[in-house]
This record gives structure tokens, C-alpha cells and sequence, in this order.
């Protein structure tokens, strides 16, 4: 396999999540956030990838990607969580995979697609909603995530 295959996937997974977040904060698992509990964010996390080699030098990629939508609980805008995890929801398509970086093999260029899993039930794209934080916090939160998939040729 291309050691530099999972820090690409990484670069490329958050400027794509990045650039579809509808002007809603993003932050990257484990970021320090530079903002309060007041206002809506959202948090990507990603898990993996898992690395099959199918055939020689040809690998089978498999992870999944989190995002966690933060929301200030309102008296009076019920609706805020639930468009937030729409906005969420539909940056979850194919995501292109480029060789992002500042090395010398870092040029940029597209060398594969990540493709949303939807071939069985629990491949499917999965809004789980965690109401409240805590009786002191008056903040609501949800996730969405997502299972995908690609081969690629060392």
C-alpha cells in the first residue's frame, strides 16, 4: 500500500465535509473549539481507514465518518437541531481523494473516490439524535454517520 494514502484520505475527507458545512463552524476531533456552548457547530470524526490488500498491490479501503451537531436548546426554534443535521446529512456523498499536502508527492492530483456503503441495512446513512447534554448545559446534540468504501492500486 502508499503510506501516504491515510493522511491523504484525511486531507481529503475534511475539505470536503468542510466545504459542503453550509457556514456552520467546523471543528476535527480533538481541535481545541474557539467557541461556547451558544452557538451551532459540528464536529467530524473518522474512523479508520482499514486497509484489505484484494489482489497484489490493489487494496480495499473501508471507514467511517462521524459528524457530531452541536445546538444551543431553544424555547423557541425546535426546528434548529434537525436542519443543522440536514445540512449534516447531504454533505454525505462520494467524497474525490486528492494528494493533499506540502511534500514533493503531494501535486494534488485525484487518485480515487470514496463511495457511500448503501448495500445493506446497517450501511445506511444513520441520524441518531442525543437530546440534551445535561440539565446544566442548555445544549442539544446529534450525530450522522456514514460507511464508505473504494479500491485502490498501490
Amino acid at each position: 500500500m502508499n503510506e501516504h494514502w491515510p493522511r491523504w484520505i484525511f486531507a481529503s475527507c475534511t475539505k470536503h465535509f468542510y466545504a459542503l458545512r453550509g457556514g456552520i463552524p467546523m471543528y476535527i476531533e480533538g481541535e481545541k473549539k474557539v467557541i461556547g456552548s451558544s452557538a451551532s457547530n459540528f464536529e467530524l470524526r473518522m474512523d479508520g481507514p482499514r486497509f484489505t490488500e484484494i489482489a497484489h498491490n490493489q487494496f480495499y479501503v473501508f471507514m467511517e465518518l462521524n459528524i457530531l451537531v452541536s445546538c444551543p436548546r431553544s424555547d423557541t426554534n425546535f426546528h434548529e437541531i434537525h436542519k443543522n443535521v440536514g445540512i449534516a446529512a447531504k454533505a454525505f456523498t462520494g467524497i474525490k481523494l486528492y494528494k493533499y499536502g506540502t511534500a514533493v508527492v503531494d501535486d494534488g492530483t485525484l487518485f480515487g473516490c470514496l463511495n457511500l456503503k448503501q448495500k445493506w441495512r446497517n450501511d445506511s446513512l444513520e441520524i441518531n439524535h442525543f437530546g440534551q447534554v445535561g440539565p446544566a448545559k442548555d445544549l442539544l446534540q446529534a450525530s450522522v454517520e456514514g460507511h464508505y468504501q473504494t479500491t485502490l492500486e498501490a
